[in-house]
């Protein structure tokens, strides 16, 4: 790090320092490192994932009042127009994955279902563990009103079910339809699964 004078590698290489602190669970070493950074970055982009970091290691220190206050900040940089398309995504991880992983841990599961739905609408190619996890949330989450959205999102997972092995994610495509009474579709969705497997 202190060799670098590449601003863009720096500022990933903090990030990184402070992950790895993190999966060390030295947790206030990688908060201090965020807040830092705060200071030093003042890019919107930058600061979302700075924000969003900050929030995932206060949830990891158990930490709900500094979750709930790095929430709602991550909230209102979302909303905001000019905030560029390459910034909800960082590696191929969506933000608003980790937004809807939030959501869920706040107990606010309305707004869970819509950061998952708009990951999966952005179109980033998560690994396989975080696809997987965005088709569970999805499909647990939905109620009968999500039908139509559930429909669209069976393609994707069908092109994805060989490939990245998910074939569990199948049985809940299944449940929700039968859960909904949708059995028609419950079918047609099994043949669609039988034909590409």
């Amino acid at each position: 790090m202190k060799e670098t004078e590449d601003k863009e590698k720096l500022y990933f290489l903090e990030i990184n320092k402070a992950r790895l602190l993190e999966k060390k669970e030295i947790y206030i070493s990688a908060i201090s490192i965020y807040r830092g950074m705060l200071l030093k970055y003042k890019e919107e982009d930058k600061k979302l994932l700075i924000n969003i970091n900050l929030m995932n290691a206060y949830k990891l220190k158990g930490e709900l009042s500094k979750v709930e206050i790095y929430y709602k900040k991550n909230i209102a940089t979302l909303k905001k127009s000019n905030l560029n398309c390459e910034a909800v995504v960082e590696k191929g991880q969506c933000l608003y994955f980790e937004m809807g992983l939030t959501s869920i841990y706040l107990d606010k599961n309305d707004k869970a279902f819509k950061f998952f739905k708009k990951a999966i609408e952005t179109n980033v190619v998560c690994d396989e563990e975080n696809l997987e996890k965005l088709f569970v949330n999805l499909l647990k989450l939905a109620t009968k009103n999500d039908f139509e959205f559930i429909k669209s999102i069976e393609t994707l997972y069908l092109d994805n079910v060989i490939e990245k092995r998910m074939f569990k994610i199948g049985y809940l495509f299944m449940n929700y339809y039968k859960e909904n009474n949708f059995y028609t579709d419950a079918d047609k969705f099994l043949n669609r699964l039988m034909s590409v497997i």
